[in-house]
């Protein structure tokens, strides 16, 4: 004779398993993914971006008067350095001019959706390894005052 706990006990510890091990694939996949066109460019010469939205039940939005920045790569010398490990790194931001409008919510990007927009590369940049930075909001409305909740990275690029 068949032992009911057990009968009912296994399946049920299956199930649940399988709903753990989706419910962990479906909240590691929710993230705002920022590519460049290149890895590399010279001064002058134009970058491309693309932003894609993987959240799930959210828009991200983006600020009107900084919906980018970029970053540059400064390589510092560390206190507790060793011979095989001389520096540490940190990023140094490339500040824009002032804005002269409210910094309001400009544009949204829903689940699943891609924006993209294009930039020259200043020649005043020089050369380096850079990453362009995307400050956002999460649930913000179109017109609202942007607020920075989010920070996004994307992947490291050079300027020769």
């Amino acid at each position: 004779m068949k032992n009911p706990t057990k009968t009912f006990l296994i399946p049920t510890l299956i199930v649940l398993t399988i709903i753990l091990l989706a419910g962990l694939f479906v909240w590691k996949g929710q993230r705002l993914v920022v590519k460049t066109d290149k890895k590399n460019y010279t001064g002058g010469s134009t970058m491309k971006v693309k932003i894609k939205n993987y959240f799930l039940f959210q828009e991200i939005c983006l600020s009107s008067c900084y919906p980018y920045f970029l970053q540059r790569k400064k390589a510092i010398d560390s206190p507790s350095a060793t011979e095989t490990t001389e520096h540490s790194v940190e990023w140094e931001n490339y500040f824009y001019e002032e804005c002269p409008y409210p910094d309001e919510i400009e544009k949204c990007i829903e689940p699943g959706k891609t924006r993209a927009f294009q930039t020259s590369l200043s020649d005043l940049l020089g050369k380096g390894i850079y990453r362009a930075v995307i400050p956002a909001c999460r649930d913000c409305k179109m017109g609202e005052a942007f607020r920075e909740t989010d920070r996004f990275f994307s992947s490291e690029f050079e300027i020769k």
